[in-house]
């Protein structure tokens, strides 16, 4: 997590509350949904850190392609952050 959004959520005293909900989840507890869902709008940068489904997919991808290869890893995520600019005239690639 940014530590700028730590730093937001701990002045205010909800990242140890956004932290429980999140470990009960994690542990199938449905009862911390509609919270965690309010955190997840009041904060999208909660969930754009683990849920970007694209992002995990792309990783993944990468270490299996390029296993502990660091330099064809690198390759990969250059190559396909030169795509996403091309496919979507976004300025910022997505994956790091």
């Amino acid at each position: 997590m940014q530590s700028t959004l730590k730093n937001r959520l701990v002045g205010g005293e909800l990242y140890e509350e956004y932290r429980n909900l999140k470990e009960r989840a994690e542990q199938g507890d449905r009862s911390a949904i509609p919270r965690l869902k309010q955190f997840f709008a009041e904060y999208p940068e909660l969930w754009r850190h683990s849920g970007d489904l694209v992002v995990q997919a792309k990783k993944l991808w990468v270490k299996r392609i390029a296993r502990s290869n660091k330099h064809f890893q690198e390759a990969i995520v250059a190559s396909m952050n030169l795509d996403i600019v091309r496919l979507t005239n976004e300025t910022t690639p997505r994956i790091d």
